[in-house]
């Protein structure tokens, strides 16, 4: 038998916020990708292995917090399409044996 082709919607089931369905889908394991915006991510990123975190936490103020933003989210905001969809596809490139 062939090994069937990934395809971006096998391997990734989930892209969403710092939210409680990231962090529960992260827990079990599913892969995908979770968007940061001025959290603590030391604090509060999905451990599961198969989760990337993807963030502009450097675009932040040191006081920027979920509830409060100088910045006006920036961090979230500067996250694109383009990107999100660019760190799909590296997670599904085999890895070199």
């Amino acid at each position: 038998d062939q090994p069937r082709s990934r395809g971006l919607g096998d391997v990734y089931k989930r892209q969403g916020n710092d939210s409680g369905p990231s962090h529960l889908a992260s827990a079990l394991g599913l892969p995908g990708i979770v968007l940061f915006g001025p959290t603590d991510i030391g604090l509060w990123q999905p451990l599961g292995a198969q989760t990337t975190v993807l963030h502009h936490k450097e675009l932040c103020l040191h006081d920027c917090t979920r509830h409060h933003c100088r910045q006006s989210y920036a961090c979230l905001k500067e996250i694109t399409p383009q990107e999100v969809m660019a760190r799909m596809v590296a997670r599904t490139e085999p890895s070199p044996a």
